[in-house]
């Protein structure tokens, strides 16, 4: 309840914060800075000033309005660490955030939407649940391959994508990514070959069918590849 809680905040910053923007772009007022980071742009913000009074209290709406929802989604962001010490699933929870790309939003999503990642006897099994399985349309001898599914939890896709995408262009090294790889060395997995493509954030089903089997069989001396898309 929570993660969706948060989820559902940060669909409503977006929307006041696109309000906000086709309200600046109908009086011609574009913002000329290369990113649109919460500090710069809330500068520039502060020097807009409207002649029509009536003009002047909406834009305060819309600006009043963003900052509410932003100050709404770092409260639940706290909420989420807080809530994430002495849960159940903490320490498999914390062993997923030593990936690449994977950081507590996302693991605490993933695992709280799974729950108990042992009911499913294999990688296809948890695939088909997130959606990530090929649609296919047969007509006798006919057989046509389509995009995935996307018919399962949209909720662990989506975070899941996220993460590949990190995975694939990762950031710059800062401190938070100093901490990501302390992590990573306090999960090492165990001695033996690994197949490539376990962890490649690319392929996401490779990635979570992967992870379910380091989770599940900690001591298997290597991860299963599935057959994902």
């Amino acid at each position: 309840d929570l993660e969706r809680c948060r989820e559902d905040m940060k669909h409503s910053k977006r929307r006041v914060r696109q309000r906000l923007n086709s309200f600046l772009q109908r009086h011609s007022r574009i913002y000329s800075g290369r990113s649109r980071c919460p500090g710069a742009h809330f500068r520039w913000l502060e020097t807009q000033r409207f002649d029509h009074p009536f003009q002047q209290i909406v834009f305060q709406e819309y600006v009043d309005a963003v900052q509410q929802a932003q100050a709404r989604v770092k409260g639940l962001d706290k909420e989420l660490q807080k809530a994430l010490e002495g849960w159940s699933l903490e320490p498999e929870t914390r062993g997923m955030m030593a990936l690449r790309g994977v950081d507590t939003l996302t693991a605490v999503t993933t695992m709280a939407e799974l729950g108990d990642i042992t009911r499913f006897d294999a990688p296809r099994q948890l695939m088909a649940f997130v959606g990530l399985v090929p649609s296919e349309h047969s007509s006798g001898k006919h057989r046509q391959r389509g995009g995935i599914t996307k018919a399962g939890n949209a909720h662990v896709r989506r975070v899941l994508a996220e993460a590949a995408w990190c995975y694939r262009f990762p950031a710059r090294k800062t401190a938070a990514l100093q901490r990501r790889a302390e992590r990573h060395q306090a999960y090492k997995p165990s001695p033996g070959k690994r197949r490539n493509g376990c962890v490649d954030g690319i392929v996401i089903s490779r990635r979570v069918g992967c992870r379910r089997t380091k989770l599940v069989r900690p001591s298997h001396g290597s991860c299963w590849v599935s057959s994902g898309p």
